[in-house]
């Protein structure tokens, strides 16, 4: 397809521009086929023929994060810029719906226009082909909305005359009647089309046809470009996600394969949470530069954000490639981290490997949060048993063989030891890696222990050298199994009547009953629309007897099993940790059988109705409400009730339910249902009441029934935000948040010299602002740093930095500046205003 239209834009100059999808990946697969056509590219670029971005993919706008879609917009940037030129355009024309704080990331970008189908139209007030879309902070794009046939209204037109009036009548039916202008847009192409090799004879013919209109090749820009100044255009806030009678929606694909959702959601993390802000601060403190490791690995990640990838409406084969690089990009994720920690703690694995003498086996505890934290934190110690040897046979003549170790005690700098629960105990190895040197690798005793630690430092380690005696318990506030119930300072869970466990929050002197209660439907829908069958019934897990798993007294565990009929089966744990204000939940199970979905249901405490909810989306809260209506009413295709989360979803005096990696939760009368996986075994059927027609080219899809092992993480809280929460509650539910999704994470460094007791990243200072990223500059040698503001009111905030800043300012996402910022305190502290619900973006320079 590029080699043709290539060849015919280079050949022709009438022929052009032709729009590449709005993605710059498609340039990035074709050179590298074809890295001969560079320069002809780059020509066509330039000239406008060829028009790039803004995207490095389309992705999934709903389940990809705020960080992700800055990310796809930043390398399509760069590589727009790299090729030429750079289409400043919020082109989505098939996502399904969109986030309402896209128009705040394309306003980050300098972007003013967007173009978008699905997720709105429909409605009363919707019909119109222009509308000023605002975004939470009060940021706003000009968008064109496309007509009902979509971005494909003009695909191949005809060249005979009477088949080209006719067919202009036609479009011209369908694009007057909505258009705010005069200015009317047709799209001449489709998904997986070439470009039209004659269609500037067509246009030229179109304009000795018809005398009241003049037709004109040109880019999107030029459309928006050709508008007039002052439009009467209506005014949208939110998200778009409701077009139910205007174009398919397809929300089902928020819980289709499931698995592969949370290998890519998981992923993410790392890089976001931890690789990138630990090689940023390592490299702003004088490490080498891994800003090409982290390119890559974030384009790795960014295949997966497309919209068919992340949503999992795919072959089979094409989700096995996203498994495949979301495996990939943990791996990298993990190698950056490491080897960028080993820098902040000056760690040199030449000196370690010359200097085995000088070891001391230290634990370094790692905060990925830009504030001061403290708990129960979840590592691996290891002690060593006996050296490895490679090459050649170990000579072991007359060595007993090595003793298993006690557990050991770590022991802070201050001479304090930290209270310590052995969780489990196996055999394993550690290895030095040197680059001028063989590996060392010892075989091991690694023990998986919960220890209880106080203030780490923000985006910093804190160390603790492992002693060979006797552990240390704890001594403080502690949790504990008596017969099937687990007790806490805050919570006492139990076996109750009713599924899963019963929950009293003794702060609040409220029973939460029934909590993790497994339920399933049939789904006799595809990959992307849930539709139940007809007279189904939901089918109720049933429920074993409570054992007890860990018995505190830093963590405490206790473990149901279930069985839903001949559908699925498992086993779900509840946990406390010391000091948490969090119940931790996690199902391990098997499913058994395909077309049905498989839920975890949270019940609402008794006087929460539920008739509202707020859930984490791109840069803060989106507030909706418990959807009710009459699938009758919608004949194109049936609404759905479930909706996308991020971290968690709040119910006003209710819960707060944070779960990892698994997007789909529906607010129901009385409940919160968080979605496990969905088994589906079609990625199109075209017989769906739901949804009359094939959404894709149909294809047996048998890994998408997610039968075998399934795993999920979830949380519960007895807490809640509203519209109206103070920064304070704000903070809380973030704290929480932070808690379950970035916790406190160690490294056992076997062969440490000299680790210093603690490393100290920046703070960020201010109830209500999220932290959102750390990462090093685009261009030049800076630090750059992102919070957001959750709430309704303007918040005053800080970021304290633990080295003198010779420069900070304002920037935009794109790392345009914005401004100076006041220094003080000897240039480590910058203070800013973050307006309501605003993004702050703050560039240091040291």
């Amino acid at each position: 397809m590029l080699d043709e239209a290539v060849e015919l834009m280079a050949s022709d100059a009438g022929i052009g521009p032709f729009l590449l999808d709005g993605q710059t990946v498609l340039l990035q697969d074709y050179l590298a086929v074809r890295p001969q056509q560079a320069d002809r590219v780059a020509a066509l670029v330039r000239a406008g023929k060829l028009v790039v971005g803004p995207w490095y993919v389309l992705a999934d706008e709903l389940l990809s994060s705020d960080e992700g879609l800055v990310r796809n917009l930043l390398v399509g940037r760069a590589d727009g810029r790299r090729y030429g030129d750079w289409l400043a355009l919020g082109y989505s024309p098939d996502a399904f719906g969109h986030p309402a704080a896209l128009p705040t990331i394309l306003a980050g970008f300098g972007i003013e226009y967007a173009m978008v189908l699905r997720g709105y139209g429909g409605e009363p007030g919707q019909e119109r082909d222009l509308f000023r879309w605002i975004g939470p902070d009060g940021a706003a794009v000009l968008a064109y909305h496309f007509p009902p046939a979509g971005f494909e209204i003009g695909v191949n037109l005809p060249e005979e005359r009477a088949a080209l009036r006719q067919r202009w009548e036609e479009m011209r039916a369908m694009l007057a009647p909505r258009a705010v202008a005069s200015v009317l847009l047709v799209m001449n192409g489709a998904d997986h089309h070439a470009l039209q090799p004659g269609v500037h004879r067509i246009v030229a013919r179109l304009n000795e046809l018809v005398d009241d209109h003049e037709f004109r090749l040109a880019s999107p820009a030029k459309y928006f470009a050709a508008l007039p100044a002052a439009l009467d255009v209506p005014e949208v806030r939110g998200e778009l996600r409701f077009s139910y009678r205007y174009s398919w929606t397809l929300q089902g694909v928020h819980s289709t394969r499931c698995r592969r959702k949370q290998a890519v959601a998981e992923a993410e993390r790392l890089m976001l949470r931890w690789a990138e802000p630990q090689a940023a601060l390592a490299w702003i403190g004088g490490g080498p530069d891994r800003r090409p490791l982290l390119d890559v690995a974030w384009r790795a990640h960014l295949l997966n954000c497309f919209h068919d990838s992340i949503g999992g409406c795919t072959t089979d084969e094409v989700a096995r490639d996203v498994a495949c690089r979301a495996g990939q990009v943990s791996v990298e994720a993990r190698g950056i981290l490491v080897d960028a920690l080993h820098d902040r703690l000056d760690q040199d694995r030449v000196r370690a490997r010359h200097s085995t003498d000088r070891w001391s086996p230290t634990l370094v505890l790692v905060n990925p949060s830009p504030s001061q934290r403290s708990g129960v934190v979840e590592a691996t110690i290891a002690l060593f048993r006996e050296r490895v040897v490679v090459g050649r046979p170990a000579d072991r003549r007359g060595m007993p063989a090595p003793a298993w170790p006690a557990p050991p005690s770590l022991v802070a700098s201050d001479g304090t030891v930290a209270p310590l629960q052995v969780l489990d105990w196996y055999p394993g190895f550690e290895r030095l890696d040197s680059p001028r040197d063989y590996p060392i690798q010892d075989e091991v005793a690694a023990f998986r222990v919960a220890l209880e630690v106080h203030d780490v430092p923000a985006l910093g380690t804190k160390a603790f050298h492992v002693q060979s005696k006797p552990a240390q318990t704890s001594t403080g506030e502690h949790v504990w199994v008596s017969g099937r119930r687990l007790l806490g300072a805050w919570f006492s869970v139990e076996q109750g009547s009713e599924p899963g466990f019963s929950i009293h929050d003794r702060a609040g002197d409220r029973w939460f009953t029934g909590v993790g209660a497994i339920v399933s439907e049939r789904d006799e829908g595809d990959s992307y629309t849930f539709e139940p069958e007809p007279g189904d019934r939901p089918l109720h897990a049933q429920w074993g007897s409570t054992r007890a798993v860990w018995n505190g007294p830093l963590v405490a565990a206790v473990a149901r099993d279930f069985t839903v009929g001949d559908r699925a089966r498992g086993m779900l744990y509840a946990r406390l940790d010391a000091r948490s204000r969090l119940v931790r939940l996690v199902v391990e199970g098997e499913n058994l059988r395909g077309n049905h979905r498989l839920r975890m249901v949270f019940p609402l405490p008794e006087g929460c109705s539920g008739e509202q909810c707020i859930a984490d989306m791109q840069y803060g809260p989106v507030f909706r409400v418990r959807e009710t209506f009459s699938v009758d009413d919608f004949p194109r295709e049936w609404p759905v009730r479930a909706a996308p989360m991020h971290r968690y979803v709040s119910v006003p005096g209710g819960l707060t339910v944070f779960a990892r990696g698994l997007f789909e939760y529906e607010l129901k009368e009385g409940a919160v249902a968080v979605t496990l996986l969905r088994a589906v075994g079609d990625l199109s059927r075209g017989n769906l009441r739901s949804r009359p027609g094939h959404a894709g080219w149909p294809s047996v899809t048998p890994e998408a029934q997610e039968l075998g092992k399934f795993r999920a993480e979830l949380a519960v809280a007895p807490r809640s935000v509203t519209r109206d929460s103070s920064p304070a509650e704000w903070a809380e539910i973030e704290g929480l948040a932070d808690e379950f999704h970035a916790p406190l994470a160690s490294l056992m460094l076997q062969y440490g010299i000299e680790v210093p007791d603690v490393v100290v990243g920046p703070e960020l200072e201010g109830d209500g602002l999220a932290f959102k990223a750390a990462k090093p500059s685009e261009g030049g040698d800076a630090l750059v740093l992102r919070c957001v503001n959750l709430t309704s009111s303007a918040i005053r905030g800080a970021w304290k930095v633990p080295f003198p800043v010779v420069r900070a300012r304002r920037v935009r996402l794109d790392e345009t500046g914005q401004g100076e910022l006041a220094l003080s305190e000897g240039g480590t502290r910058l203070e800013f205003e973050a307006a309501p619900r605003e993004v702050v973006t703050v560039q240091v320079e040291r």
